[in-house]
């Protein structure tokens, strides 16, 4: 039996130790524990969509997909609280593979999934516009540019959010709770800033949003639209002539000759794709019904959510805890907490700002954008100490 699936059943046995909706000791000077402050005791709420970051655009499913990559980090987040080596195997592992596939991709001028927002793989798999089977000859299906735009997307990379349709904010499940619809009581944390006050330093919730793992939800393989591009002609309803590797000439195979033109595609280079519809196939998930129960995104399957308040940066736990002590007149808790969030932010902000792609320009603006969270909540913590005398 694996440590984790150990884990999992130990918990289940003995109760969890990670939700703050678990029973908690009488609070000093008769607090009660509170009702969620984002979510009013609901469990769920109307919040800016998680998927498209709340503008109601989220990356194209067909050509720049970035489901994969957002299970992995959540699934990682979870095994390095529940079983850190397998984590770190994991890890390991990912980066092995990706480079490998990345090589491989690079070596014959495929692209890989992401690698290129708008654009698909050409359908005669040619390398540069150039034909990788048959050399010297350019290739006719992608005319010659070794990729294909998409054409759901336009060649943006983006498409209006199917999770929010387009409005920009959509009822989920709590992050700040996991579902339970209470918060742990800021009277019982008065001088720790260290730990996160929601899941007490433990990275993990209790989730609260499922039944037993599952649950019924848009089917995230096509973020609910129900079909996807086909993938073997990349959604141009053309497919590259397999006898002439997509060139419309046979030189290369049968030599010089009074005619070198493909018969099988009359040298046009490119044949009927009679796997779709206009380019469409219907999600081999879903099978076109948009949705489908499978492992809860939240927690994956596993019943404990990676906690909304501290993992992968977050200052949400501090800055909340702050405002909490703050109301309940524990000025100096409130301010280590404020600046703990603001050291959050600033490294957030740093590491944000390292992985950007874009022109000089563009960083600049983004480093000015990320610079009014930091001096917003400066402005807030010198409020707060003025108020009670600190």
């Amino acid at each position: 039996m694996s440590r984790a699936l150990a884990l999992l059943l130990l918990l289940l046995l003995l109760g969890s130790p990670f939700s703050p909706c678990a029973a908690q000791d009488p609070p000093a000077g008769g607090s009660t524990l509170p009702t969620c402050t984002t979510c009013k005791g609901k469990g769920h709420a109307v919040l800016p969509c998680d998927v498209c970051d709340g503008d109601g655009k989220a990356p194209c499913t067909d050509c720049a997909s970035t489901i994969l990559a957002d299970v992995q980090e959540r699934q990682l987040a979870i095994l390095r609280v529940t079983d850190a080596p397998k984590a770190k195997e994991l890890e390991e592992t990912l980066r092995k593979v990706a480079g490998s596939v990345s090589e491989l991709n690079r070596l014959v001028g495929r692209l890989s999934p992401g690698s290129k927002p708008g654009f698909l793989p050409c359908p005669s798999s040619c390398k540069d516009g150039v034909s990788f089977l048959n050399p010297g000859h350019p290739c006719r299906p992608c005319e010659a540019k070794g990729s294909m735009k998409c054409k759901p997307c336009q060649g943006k990379g983006e498409m209006r959010c199917e999770s929010c349709e387009g409005r920009r904010n959509r009822e989920q499940p709590c992050p700040e709770c996991a579902g339970c619809g209470l918060a742990p009581d800021p009277l019982r944390r008065t001088t720790d800033a260290a730990a996160c006050a929601w899941c007490e330093g433990k990275q993990l919730l209790d989730c609260h949003v499922c039944d037993e793992g599952q649950l019924e939800q848009l089917c995230a393989h096509c973020r609910g639209a129900g079909d996807a591009v086909c993938r073997k002609c990349s959604g141009s309803t053309k497919l590259g002539c397999n006898k002439c590797s997509g060139t419309g000439d046979l030189s290369a195979y049968f030599g010089a000759k009074s005619s070198n033109d493909c018969d099988k595609c009359d040298k046009t280079g490119v044949l009927e794709c009679s796997a779709c519809t206009s380019g469409r196939i219907s999600c081999e998930k879903c099978k076109g019904n948009r949705r489908l129960k499978g492992s809860c995104p939240t927690c994956l399957g596993t019943r404990h959510a990676p906690c909304g308040g501290c993992t992968m940066g977050s200052d949400r736990s501090w800055t909340t805890t702050a405002e909490r002590l703050a109301a309940a007149g524990s000025g100096p808790a409130a301010l280590a907490h404020f600046d703990v969030a603001l050291a959050r932010i600033e490294a957030r902000n740093v590491e944000r700002l390292q992985a950007f792609e874009g022109t000089p320009k563009e960083r600049d603006a983004l480093a000015k954008e990320l610079a009014k969270d930091t001096t917003a909540l400066k402005d807030r913590r010198a409020q707060v100490a003025k108020k009670l005398g600190l």
